[in-house]
């Protein structure tokens, strides 16, 4: 096999004419023919007992040719590259040149990865934006668990429903006059001021009393999951038939020993603002990076072929059909139907993801490469060793699966970020609601 012409037909595509030498196209032919011989009736002989040569001579020997091409291809395609020093991520255009007794010649053209500068990403200002927990959000949480550990009691005095109230409804939707699907139900207990149905259908349920029977008058959002309540009036026909109330436990040391390991309330609050300022330093830190890896992204310079992207949205749009095949979807179509998702805007957005993520990919792998990043051996074997330990295997048993040299890039890539965050001038902000 040989590399017979290396053309360039523009930025970032070359054009290869790879020769395979008569010999191992022969061989090729032979294990085509090996291959389908038993599927040949030739007169006179036993079904897969008829000579090559005897096969060839009645059906004409390009009968093997595109199975000896199939063959061959791959390998040939694959020293020429080598030949050539070509990083290619894409090929295309497979034509044959000539087949036949003298060999085979054919040409391809091969999209290569292009060459990528990042500008800026070292020094630039980024500001960390952290919120401040405030003794109200300590507040909120600790209501929260002491409506989880309260009871529900039916109120007996003859009065209104109120925000906080949980109210017992039947009630039956309407739009232009007719009923939908999903519109109705009986005995619905909903808490008011949960904000859990349309904006202003709770606060049209406050002021009524049980056994009033009363009309809710609400319009769905422009933005709302069905296409065919989207930006539609709809009236809900309402019976109010009980009006219950949650009786909470005080806010007390007896309380924090119910609902925590702690004795006091004092302790129970200081863990409640321990957690949430971790959470908010993880938050801090997470759109931190996101912002880092926006202005890598932004800084790319560069001509990528286009069907870098698209093979990235594919194989991310192959990815989310299995993942709602596990959910019991029998296709996209079907899940876009359901969830009432805006199949446009869907791809759209997913397109936006894939080109962010393919010039992110470019970018790091290039800022690796002009600051000498590397994954040493035993990060890999630091970090096998967890994967193994995670799926309670050996590790000798997850090297026979798992993409080392996957490991290795994602080892790198997230030293590369390192490396750029702490290469920043980064700057903090409290936030305060």
């Amino acid at each position: 096999m040989s590399l017979k012409k290396n053309e360039s037909l523009g930025v970032n595509l070359n054009k290869l004419e790879i020769h395979v030498d008569k010999e191992v196209f022969d061989d090729a032919c032979e294990k085509a023919y090996r291959k389908e011989v038993k599927k040949i009736r030739v007169p006179g002989f036993r079904i897969g007992k008829a000579p090559r040569k005897v096969v060839e001579k009645i059906y004409g020997k390009e009968i093997f040719y595109d199975d000896a091409i199939n063959f061959v291809y791959g390998s040939a395609l694959d020293e020429a590259i080598k030949e050539a020093k070509l990083d290619v991520v894409f090929v295309d255009e497979f034509n044959i040149i000539s087949c036949g007794e003298d060999g085979l010649d054919f040409s391809v053209n091969c999209t290569l990865k292009p060459k990528i500068e990042v500008k800026n990403y070292k020094g630039y200002e980024v500001t960390k934006q952290i919120r401040k927990v405030e003794e109200k959000d300590i507040d909120n949480q600790i209501q929260m668990l002491r409506e989880r550990a309260g009871r529900i009691v039916l109120v007996e005095e003859k009065r209104a429903a109120k925000m906080d109230d949980v109210v017992v409804i039947d009630f039956t939707g309407f739009v232009d006059g007719i009923s939908f699907r999903g519109g109705s139900a009986k005995d619905y207990n909903l808490k008011l001021g949960s904000k859990q149905f349309i904006e202003g259908f709770e606060k049209q349920i406050e002021g009524h009393k049980v056994g009033e029977e009363f009309d809710v008058n609400v319009t769905f959002p422009k933005n709302y999951h069905s296409n065919e309540l989207r930006g539609k009036d709809a009236l809900f026909k309402c019976k109010l038939k009980a009006i219950k109330n949650i009786l909470v436990p005080e806010e007390n040391d007896e309380f924090a020993k119910d609902v925590s390991e702690f004795k006091t309330l004092k302790e129970l609050r200081a863990d409640i603002k321990n957690k949430m300022e971790k959470a908010n330093e993880e938050n801090a830190k997470n759109q931190l990076e996101n912002v880092i890896l926006e202005n890598i992204v932004n800084n790319v310079e560069g001509d990528i072929p286009q069907i870098m992207f698209e093979n990235k949205f594919r194989d991310m749009f192959e990815e989310f059909k299995k993942n709602i095949g596990t959910q019991g979807f029998n296709n996209e179509h079907q899940y876009f139907a359901v969830t009432g998702t805006n199949e446009e805007v869907f791809k759209n957005d997913m397109m936006e993801r894939s080109v962010f993520q393919v010039k992110l990919n470019l970018a790091l792998e290039k800022i690796a490469e002009k600051e000498k990043i590397v994954a040493k051996d035993e990060e890999i074997d630091k970090e096998l060793k967890h994967i193994a330990q995670h799926y309670s295997m050996k590790v000798e048993d997850i090297k026979k699966f798992y993409f080392v040299e996957g490991l290795r890039r994602d080892i790198v890539n997230k030293k590369v970020v390192e490396f750029v965050k702490d290469n920043a001038k980064i700057k903090e902000e409290v936030l305060k609601d």
